[in-house]
């Protein structure tokens, strides 16, 4: 009799436990069982662990964040076509008869992930391509100013101001002044890693003021931004994009449409109540013919956005804008 493998990845059940780059090798996933993670390692340029985590409005990676595609190998196979556009190869786990691969041993270039080594003719070779909700968040700096009355000798400035603010800067964006005075950094005074503490290069003393102005991190949110990529044959009305109806109430769409040498682009709004679909499009450019017209409707758990082409074969790349139900 056959026996069953069974495949368990490197797991935690501690809140917020993330692994370390040294405790990943390329390709191998964890999971952190109460965050509801998933981990793998990526080297773009800066070796780094990366998540993946559920929608905080679905509770669950749907099935608009993971698209799979699968294909039962030839003999010397190594090129394998994806329906949707990744935003990096990190963004695509390719695994063959159930081992996930390094991301080494294989390259994107469009929608075309190439295998460096060719595929034995019977392979089972599965494409999943994740295009999860991108929240992330970009520093930027607001104008701080702490107030320090020295009471006694000391070189250390740390901690609650005359206003009871707790000193806190980021990096090297900050400054410091002594009865007025503007100190150099580096050389009158240093920061620390912690962003909390200025150690002044000789002592204060009782009566000295301090001022440090610091131009604090804030966060800002950026938007949920998608890709898609369809290839539509036919004049036919064909489906170009879909999401869950229970996950996205409203979606703004930035749709291009190539044949040929012909570009057609243009944004569509796309909303619905739960029973019907509502849309208003705008900002049309068109270089020579029109290419198509777009609709949207309601099928089963998803919105479907609907093209409708003028040629035979109509290449259509998209970004879109969600807006949680």
């Amino acid at each position: 009799m056959a026996t069953k493998t069974e495949i368990v990845h490197k797991r935690s059940s501690v809140t917020g436990n993330i692994p370390t780059t040294s405790q990943l090798a390329f390709g191998e996933l964890a999971v952190n069982t109460t965050d509801s993670k998933v981990f793998f390692k990526v080297n773009d340029g800066t070796e780094r662990v990366v998540a993946l985590e559920p929608s905080a409005a679905s509770g669950s990676i749907s099935n608009s964040d993971v698209t799979t595609n699968s294909y039962v190998a030839s003999g010397g196979q190594t090129d394998f076509v994806l329906t949707i556009e990744p935003r990096t190869e990190n963004h695509v786990l390719v695994s063959i008869n159930g081992v996930l691969q390094n991301p080494a041993v294989y390259s994107l270039t469009g929608l075309t992930i190439t295998l460096a080594t060719g595929t034995v003719s019977g392979d089972i070779v599965e494409l999943r391509t994740f295009d999860t909700t991108v929240v992330s968040t970009t520093s930027a700096h607001a104008y701080k100013v702490f107030k320090y009355n020295i009471t006694t000798s000391t070189t250390s400035i740390t901690g609650a101001d005359a206003n009871a603010e707790t000193l806190s800067y980021r990096g090297n964006y900050v400054e410091v002044y002594v009865n007025g005075s503007r100190y150099v950094i580096g050389v009158d005074f240093t920061t620390n890693a912690n962003g909390d503490t200025i150690t002044l290069g000789y002592s204060l003393e009782s009566g000295d003021t301090v001022e440090i102005i610091s131009l604090a991190t804030v966060s800002i949110l950026d938007w949920d931004i998608q890709n898609g990529i369809a290839t539509l044959t036919g004049t036919t009305e064909q489906v170009a994009d879909t999401y869950e109806h229970a996950v996205y109430r409203t979606v703004k769409y930035i749709v291009q449409m190539k044949s040929g040498a012909n570009i057609h682009s243009t944004e569509i709004l796309v909303t619905h109540d739960g029973t019907n679909v509502y849309t208003t499009e705008y900002a049309t450019l068109i270089t020579n013919i029109s290419l198509g017209t777009i609709d949207a409707d309601l099928s089963g758990n998803n919105v479907r956005l609907l093209i409708t082409p003028t040629q035979s074969s109509t290449t259509v790349k998209l970004k879109k804008i969600v807006v949680d139900a």
